[in-house]
Protein backbone atom coordinates (compact mmCIF):
# COMPACT_ATOMS: atom_id res chain seq x y z
CA UNK A 1 0.00 0.00 0.00
CA UNK A 2 0.78 3.89 -0.37
CA UNK A 3 0.77 6.68 2.02
CA UNK A 4 0.72 10.36 0.72
CA UNK A 5 2.41 12.71 3.31
CA UNK A 6 2.03 16.60 2.21
CA UNK A 7 4.27 19.20 2.71
CA UNK A 8 3.25 21.15 6.23
CA UNK A 9 5.95 20.29 8.74
CA UNK A 10 8.78 19.79 6.21
CA UNK A 11 8.16 23.48 5.25
CA UNK A 12 7.52 24.68 8.47
CA UNK A 13 10.51 23.25 10.47
CA UNK A 14 14.06 23.22 9.32
CA UNK A 15 14.88 20.85 12.20
CA UNK A 16 12.68 20.14 14.68
CA UNK A 17 11.20 17.08 17.05
CA UNK A 18 8.12 16.93 14.83
CA UNK A 19 9.48 16.84 11.21
CA UNK A 20 12.13 14.59 12.92
CA UNK A 21 10.08 12.19 14.60
CA UNK A 22 7.96 11.33 10.91
CA UNK A 23 11.45 10.79 9.22
CA UNK A 24 12.30 8.56 11.66
CA UNK A 25 8.83 6.68 11.42
CA UNK A 26 9.09 6.71 7.28
CA UNK A 27 12.53 5.73 7.38
CA UNK A 28 11.51 2.54 9.52
CA UNK A 29 8.24 1.29 7.72
CA UNK A 30 8.20 -2.50 6.81
CA UNK A 31 8.66 -2.77 2.99
CA UNK A 32 4.85 -3.29 2.03
CA UNK A 33 4.56 0.27 2.82
CA UNK A 34 5.46 2.72 0.17
CA UNK A 35 5.25 6.95 0.34
CA UNK A 36 5.63 10.16 -1.35
CA UNK A 37 5.99 13.29 0.60
CA UNK A 38 4.11 16.42 -1.95
CA UNK A 39 6.73 19.02 -1.23
CA UNK A 40 8.76 21.18 -3.91
CA UNK A 41 10.56 23.44 -2.24
CA UNK A 42 11.65 23.05 1.93
CA UNK A 43 14.68 23.62 3.75
CA UNK A 44 14.11 20.44 6.53
CA UNK A 45 17.23 18.88 7.17
CA UNK A 46 15.82 15.28 8.15
CA UNK A 47 14.70 14.98 3.70
CA UNK A 48 17.92 14.80 3.10
CA UNK A 49 19.64 12.82 5.94
CA UNK A 50 17.02 10.33 6.30
CA UNK A 51 17.12 10.01 1.98
CA UNK A 52 13.75 9.86 2.18
CA UNK A 53 12.97 13.59 -1.01
CA UNK A 54 16.07 14.16 -2.90
CA UNK A 55 14.01 16.32 -5.55
CA UNK A 56 13.22 18.90 -3.36
CA UNK A 57 14.58 22.69 -3.81
CA UNK A 58 15.67 24.68 -1.22
CA UNK A 59 12.95 27.76 0.33
CA UNK A 60 13.01 30.34 -2.18
CA UNK A 61 10.59 32.55 -0.91
CA UNK A 62 8.36 32.55 2.49
CA UNK A 63 6.29 35.07 5.19
CA UNK A 64 9.54 36.72 6.20
CA UNK A 65 10.26 37.82 2.84
CA UNK A 66 6.93 39.84 2.68
CA UNK A 67 7.02 43.94 3.08
CA UNK A 68 10.38 42.85 4.89
CA UNK A 69 10.33 46.29 6.47
CA UNK A 70 6.22 46.64 6.88
CA UNK A 71 4.91 45.28 10.10
CA UNK A 72 1.01 45.89 10.70
CA UNK A 73 -2.03 43.53 11.77
CA UNK A 74 -3.16 40.71 9.98
CA UNK A 75 -0.22 40.91 7.62
CA UNK A 76 -0.01 36.91 8.30
CA UNK A 77 -3.29 36.33 7.08
CA UNK A 78 -2.63 38.61 3.83
CA UNK A 79 0.24 36.70 2.92
CA UNK A 80 -1.78 33.33 3.85
CA UNK A 81 -4.36 35.00 1.33
CA UNK A 82 -1.79 35.35 -1.64
CA UNK A 83 -0.09 32.53 -1.13
CA UNK A 84 -3.31 30.08 -1.31
CA UNK A 85 -4.61 31.98 -4.31
CA UNK A 86 -1.16 31.92 -6.24
CA UNK A 87 -1.12 35.95 -6.31
CA UNK A 88 2.64 35.68 -4.85
CA UNK A 89 5.11 32.73 -6.00
CA UNK A 90 5.78 31.88 -2.24
CA UNK A 91 7.26 28.59 -1.27
CA UNK A 92 3.53 28.28 0.79
CA UNK A 93 2.48 28.75 -2.24
CA UNK A 94 3.97 26.23 -4.46
CA UNK A 95 3.80 23.28 -1.90
CA UNK A 96 0.41 24.12 -1.72
CA UNK A 97 -0.45 23.14 -4.90
CA UNK A 98 1.35 20.76 -5.64
CA UNK A 99 0.02 18.57 -2.93
CA UNK A 100 -3.39 19.24 -3.83
CA UNK A 101 -2.47 17.80 -7.73
CA UNK A 102 -0.82 15.10 -5.65
CA UNK A 103 -3.90 14.84 -4.09
CA UNK A 104 -6.20 14.64 -6.82
CA UNK A 105 -4.51 11.91 -8.50
CA UNK A 106 -5.36 9.69 -5.88
CA UNK A 107 -2.23 7.66 -6.82
CA UNK A 108 -2.21 6.53 -3.02
CA UNK A 109 -4.90 4.44 -0.62
CA UNK A 110 -4.28 6.54 2.68
CA UNK A 111 -3.07 10.48 3.20
CA UNK A 112 -1.81 11.81 6.31
CA UNK A 113 -1.58 15.60 6.45
CA UNK A 114 1.57 16.47 8.81
CA UNK A 115 0.33 19.68 10.06
CA UNK A 116 -3.30 21.04 10.89
CA UNK A 117 -4.12 23.16 7.73
CA UNK A 118 -7.63 22.04 6.78
CA UNK A 119 -6.49 22.86 2.89
CA UNK A 120 -7.06 19.27 1.55
CA UNK A 121 -10.69 18.56 2.80
CA UNK A 122 -12.66 19.80 -0.52
CA UNK A 123 -10.19 17.57 -2.33
CA UNK A 124 -9.74 14.62 -0.80
CA UNK A 125 -11.95 11.19 -1.50
CA UNK A 126 -9.72 8.83 0.43
CA UNK A 127 -9.26 7.89 4.06
CA UNK A 128 -6.75 10.49 6.20
CA UNK A 129 -4.76 9.66 9.16
CA UNK A 130 -4.47 12.78 11.79
CA UNK A 131 -1.35 12.66 14.55
CA UNK A 132 -2.35 15.40 17.33
CA UNK A 133 0.85 15.47 19.51
CA UNK A 134 -0.82 17.49 22.01
CA UNK A 135 -3.28 19.91 23.32
CA UNK A 136 -1.37 22.67 25.10
CA UNK A 137 -3.28 25.41 22.73
CA UNK A 138 -6.45 23.70 24.04
CA UNK A 139 -5.64 23.40 27.49
CA UNK A 140 -3.41 26.54 28.00
CA UNK A 141 -5.00 29.41 25.76
CA UNK A 142 -3.79 32.44 27.96
CA UNK A 143 -0.52 31.53 26.14
CA UNK A 144 -1.62 31.60 22.76
CA UNK A 145 -3.37 33.50 20.33
CA UNK A 146 -6.71 34.17 20.66
CA UNK A 147 -7.16 32.93 16.74
CA UNK A 148 -4.25 29.96 16.82
CA UNK A 149 -4.68 28.00 13.33
CA UNK A 150 -2.99 24.95 15.00
CA UNK A 151 -5.88 24.92 17.37
CA UNK A 152 -8.72 25.77 14.43
CA UNK A 153 -7.23 23.22 12.50
CA UNK A 154 -7.90 20.47 15.08
CA UNK A 155 -10.94 21.49 16.15
CA UNK A 156 -12.26 20.67 12.45
CA UNK A 157 -10.15 17.98 11.22
CA UNK A 158 -10.33 15.83 14.62
CA UNK A 159 -13.90 14.75 13.87
CA UNK A 160 -13.56 13.91 10.35
CA UNK A 161 -10.31 11.87 10.39
CA UNK A 162 -10.68 7.76 9.33
CA UNK A 163 -8.16 7.62 12.15
CA UNK A 164 -6.49 9.62 14.96
CA UNK A 165 -2.86 8.68 16.43
CA UNK A 166 -1.41 10.29 19.27
CA UNK A 167 2.20 9.98 20.98
CA UNK A 168 0.93 8.83 24.29
CA UNK A 169 -2.02 8.03 27.16
CA UNK A 170 -2.10 11.94 28.51
CA UNK A 171 -3.02 13.40 24.92
CA UNK A 172 -5.31 10.36 23.64
CA UNK A 173 -7.19 11.08 27.03
CA UNK A 174 -7.25 15.07 25.84
CA UNK A 175 -8.48 14.22 22.72
CA UNK A 176 -11.49 12.10 23.37
CA UNK A 177 -12.74 14.49 26.30
CA UNK A 178 -12.68 17.42 23.90
CA UNK A 179 -13.84 15.96 21.03
CA UNK A 180 -16.04 13.07 22.29
CA UNK A 181 -14.42 10.73 19.98
CA UNK A 182 -14.68 7.21 20.28
CA UNK A 183 -11.72 5.24 21.92
CA UNK A 184 -11.44 3.09 18.67
CA UNK A 185 -10.59 5.83 16.39
CA UNK A 186 -7.93 6.60 18.35
CA UNK A 187 -4.42 5.05 18.42
CA UNK A 188 -1.61 5.97 21.19
CA UNK A 189 1.95 5.02 19.19
CA UNK A 190 4.85 6.18 21.11
CA UNK A 191 7.56 7.59 19.31
CA UNK A 192 10.94 5.71 19.24
CA UNK A 193 13.72 6.07 21.72
CA UNK A 194 17.74 7.05 21.77
CA UNK A 195 20.46 4.22 21.70
CA UNK A 196 22.47 4.54 24.13
CA UNK A 197 25.49 6.72 24.14
CA UNK A 198 28.75 5.53 26.38
CA UNK A 199 30.71 7.95 24.55
CA UNK A 200 32.99 9.63 27.34
CA UNK A 201 32.83 13.46 26.84
CA UNK A 202 34.74 16.22 27.94
CA UNK A 203 32.85 18.94 30.51
CA UNK A 204 32.52 21.90 28.73
CA UNK A 205 31.35 24.10 31.62
CA UNK A 206 33.90 23.00 34.45
CA UNK A 207 31.24 22.97 37.63
CA UNK A 208 27.98 21.36 38.39
CA UNK A 209 25.01 22.32 36.09
CA UNK A 210 21.33 22.28 35.26
CA UNK A 211 20.76 21.41 31.99
CA UNK A 212 17.64 23.46 30.27
CA UNK A 213 16.93 22.20 26.59
CA UNK A 214 14.59 23.84 23.91
CA UNK A 215 12.51 27.08 23.86
CA UNK A 216 11.36 29.05 27.57
CA UNK A 217 8.61 30.58 26.77
CA UNK A 218 4.66 30.24 28.41
CA UNK A 219 3.44 26.82 29.11
CA UNK A 220 7.51 25.34 29.18
CA UNK A 221 6.73 27.02 32.97
CA UNK A 222 11.12 27.96 32.59
CA UNK A 223 10.58 31.25 34.77
CA UNK A 224 8.45 29.23 37.38
CA UNK A 225 11.14 26.59 37.58
CA UNK A 226 13.81 28.97 38.29
CA UNK A 227 12.06 30.76 40.63
CA UNK A 228 11.38 27.31 42.54
CA UNK A 229 15.42 26.36 42.05
CA UNK A 230 16.40 29.77 43.83
CA UNK A 231 16.50 28.36 47.06
CA UNK A 232 18.69 25.61 46.44
CA UNK A 233 21.07 27.79 44.06
CA UNK A 234 21.23 30.13 46.35
CA UNK A 235 22.52 26.92 48.89
CA UNK A 236 25.15 25.54 46.33
CA UNK A 237 26.69 28.68 44.87
CA UNK A 238 28.61 26.66 42.55
CA UNK A 239 25.92 24.94 40.43
CA UNK A 240 25.03 26.95 37.12
CA UNK A 241 22.28 26.76 35.19
CA UNK A 242 22.69 25.87 30.71
CA UNK A 243 20.21 26.45 28.45
CA UNK A 244 20.16 25.46 25.21
CA UNK A 245 18.55 27.23 22.21
CA UNK A 246 18.29 30.79 21.59
CA UNK A 247 20.19 33.71 23.24
CA UNK A 248 18.56 35.20 26.75
CA UNK A 249 15.64 37.92 26.36
CA UNK A 250 16.31 41.13 27.62
CA UNK A 251 13.13 40.20 30.21
CA UNK A 252 15.12 37.23 30.99
CA UNK A 253 18.45 38.67 32.04
CA UNK A 254 16.42 41.38 33.75
CA UNK A 255 14.91 38.40 35.82
CA UNK A 256 18.28 36.91 36.29
CA UNK A 257 19.68 39.90 37.82
CA UNK A 258 16.42 40.35 40.51
CA UNK A 259 17.14 36.93 41.61
CA UNK A 260 21.21 38.27 41.69
CA UNK A 261 22.14 34.78 39.17
CA UNK A 262 22.75 36.60 36.23
CA UNK A 263 26.27 35.36 36.14
CA UNK A 264 25.41 31.45 36.97
CA UNK A 265 23.04 31.28 33.93
CA UNK A 266 24.50 31.17 30.23
CA UNK A 267 22.62 30.09 26.83
CA UNK A 268 24.42 28.43 24.52
CA UNK A 269 23.67 26.96 20.79
CA UNK A 270 25.08 23.61 20.63
CA UNK A 271 25.09 21.08 17.70
CA UNK A 272 23.56 17.56 18.66
CA UNK A 273 27.14 15.93 19.25
CA UNK A 274 27.22 18.97 21.71
CA UNK A 275 23.86 18.83 23.05
CA UNK A 276 24.90 14.89 23.81
CA UNK A 277 28.21 15.93 25.70
CA UNK A 278 26.15 19.03 28.01
CA UNK A 279 23.70 15.79 29.04
CA UNK A 280 26.05 13.60 29.74
CA UNK A 281 28.05 15.96 32.05
CA UNK A 282 24.78 17.40 33.49
CA UNK A 283 23.57 17.25 37.31
CA UNK A 284 20.24 16.76 35.98
CA UNK A 285 18.66 17.51 32.93
CA UNK A 286 15.27 19.16 34.15
CA UNK A 287 11.66 19.70 31.99
CA UNK A 288 9.68 21.69 33.64
CA UNK A 289 6.23 21.96 30.88
CA UNK A 290 3.17 22.13 31.60
CA UNK A 291 2.10 20.21 28.76
CA UNK A 292 3.98 18.03 25.85
CA UNK A 293 2.96 15.35 23.78
CA UNK A 294 5.75 12.99 24.41
CA UNK A 295 9.13 14.39 25.59
CA UNK A 296 11.81 13.36 23.33
CA UNK A 297 14.50 14.88 25.23
CA UNK A 298 13.82 13.10 28.18
CA UNK A 299 14.79 9.64 26.14
CA UNK A 300 17.78 11.81 25.07
CA UNK A 301 18.75 12.48 28.39
CA UNK A 302 18.62 8.78 29.48
CA UNK A 303 20.79 7.86 26.42
CA UNK A 304 23.33 10.08 28.00
CA UNK A 305 23.51 8.71 31.63
CA UNK A 306 21.91 11.84 32.82
CA UNK A 307 19.22 12.41 35.68
CA UNK A 308 16.37 13.70 34.42
CA UNK A 309 14.07 16.20 36.50
CA UNK A 310 10.44 16.36 35.31
CA UNK A 311 7.07 18.15 36.49
CA UNK A 312 4.35 15.26 37.25
CA UNK A 313 1.75 16.75 35.12
CA UNK A 314 1.15 15.82 31.23
CA UNK A 315 2.37 12.47 29.70
CA UNK A 316 6.10 12.92 31.80
CA UNK A 317 5.11 9.82 34.33
CA UNK A 318 3.87 7.88 31.37
CA UNK A 319 7.51 8.35 29.71
CA UNK A 320 9.85 8.71 32.21
CA UNK A 321 8.36 5.93 34.02
CA UNK A 322 10.52 5.37 37.75
CA UNK A 323 13.44 6.25 35.69
CA UNK A 324 12.95 9.95 36.13
CA UNK A 325 12.71 12.21 39.12
CA UNK A 326 9.16 14.47 39.43
CA UNK A 327 8.52 17.00 41.48
CA UNK A 328 5.10 18.50 42.50
CA UNK A 329 3.54 21.71 41.82
CA UNK A 330 0.74 22.88 43.65
CA UNK A 331 -0.87 26.62 43.90
CA UNK A 332 2.22 28.05 42.48
CA UNK A 333 4.38 25.99 45.01
CA UNK A 334 6.72 23.12 44.78
CA UNK A 335 9.28 20.85 45.76
CA UNK A 336 11.64 21.80 43.24
CA UNK A 337 14.51 22.86 45.56
CA UNK A 338 14.22 19.63 47.84
CA UNK A 339 14.39 17.32 44.15
CA UNK A 340 17.43 18.75 43.14
CA UNK A 341 18.77 19.01 46.47
CA UNK A 342 18.95 15.49 46.47
CA UNK A 343 20.07 14.73 42.79
CA UNK A 344 22.98 17.23 43.75
CA UNK A 345 23.89 14.94 47.18
CA UNK A 346 23.33 11.52 45.47
CA UNK A 347 26.02 8.47 46.10
CA UNK A 348 28.22 7.85 43.36
CA UNK A 349 26.18 4.09 43.69
CA UNK A 350 22.37 6.03 43.17
CA UNK A 351 23.84 7.91 40.71
CA UNK A 352 24.58 4.69 38.59
CA UNK A 353 21.64 3.04 39.57
CA UNK A 354 19.78 5.89 37.94
CA UNK A 355 21.95 6.07 35.17
CA UNK A 356 20.77 2.27 34.49
CA UNK A 357 16.95 3.04 35.15
CA UNK A 358 17.71 5.26 32.17
CA UNK A 359 19.01 2.73 30.02
CA UNK A 360 16.38 0.41 30.79
CA UNK A 361 13.64 2.62 30.02
CA UNK A 362 15.27 3.00 27.11
CA UNK A 363 14.20 -0.01 25.82
CA UNK A 364 10.93 0.19 26.02
CA UNK A 365 10.83 2.84 22.90
CA UNK A 366 12.05 2.25 19.26
CA UNK A 367 11.43 3.70 16.18
CA UNK A 368 10.73 -0.06 14.51
CA UNK A 369 7.86 -0.45 16.85
CA UNK A 370 6.64 3.19 16.01
CA UNK A 371 6.67 2.60 12.26
CA UNK A 372 5.02 -1.26 12.31
CA UNK A 373 2.22 0.51 14.40
CA UNK A 374 1.62 3.20 12.32
CA UNK A 375 1.84 0.58 9.41
CA UNK A 376 -1.04 -0.84 10.98
CA UNK A 377 -3.23 1.77 11.40
CA UNK A 378 -2.93 2.36 7.62
CA UNK A 379 -3.60 -0.84 6.76
CA UNK A 380 -6.54 -0.89 8.66
CA UNK A 381 -8.22 1.76 6.55
CA UNK A 382 -7.98 -0.56 3.70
Amino acid sequence: MKVLYDYQIFQIQKFGGISRGLAEIISHFPSDIAYDIAIKESDNVYLKEYNLDNNHSPISYQFSDFLPNVSFKGKRRIYNILSQRGWINSSDSINLHHSIEKIKKEDYDVFHPTYFSTYFLKHIRKPFVLTVHDLTAENFPLYFNKFDYQKEGRKRLVPLASHIVVPSLSTKIDVMQNWNISEGRISVIYWGGVSVNNKKYPDSIGCPYILYVGLRGGYKNFYFFIKSALPFLQKNKEVKIVCTGCNFTKSEIKFFQELHIANRVQAKFVSTEELSGLYSNALCYAFPSLSEGFGLPILEAFSCGCPVLLSNKTCFPEIGGDAAFYFNEHNGHSDISEKLDYIFNMTEGERLKTKDKGYERLTQFSWEKSATEYAQVYKSLL
